[in-house]
């Protein structure tokens, strides 16, 4: 079975991903750029809800798509409630 080209060009799309947003807001540190990415991510999952979560990261390149996601204790909406979601 032949890899997806969305998944054969990842690495160089998201190096790209870096080095816009670098040029953008003037960060030298790739480091910096992809922390702040990582923090925005976090922010923006916090208000969502699990499906609108998930329509979001559908039309993310793969790898900001895996970034998105919620790791574990982080504090997420599930069905309209505000309690802590563990997976």
């Amino acid at each position: 079975m032949t890899m997806p080209g969305e998944y054969r060009r990842a690495p160089e799309d998201f190096d790209h991903y870096l080095d816009d947003v670098r040029a953008d807001t003037l960060i030298d540190s790739r480091n910096v750029v992809y922390t702040m990415t990582q923090g925005v991510f976090q922010t923006f999952r916090r208000r969502l809800d699990v499906a609108d979560a998930l329509r979001f990261a559908d039309v993310l390149p793969p790898v900001l798509r895996a970034r998105s996601s919620s790791p574990t204790g982080i504090p997420t909406r599930s069905n309209g409630s505000s309690r802590i979601v563990r997976r």
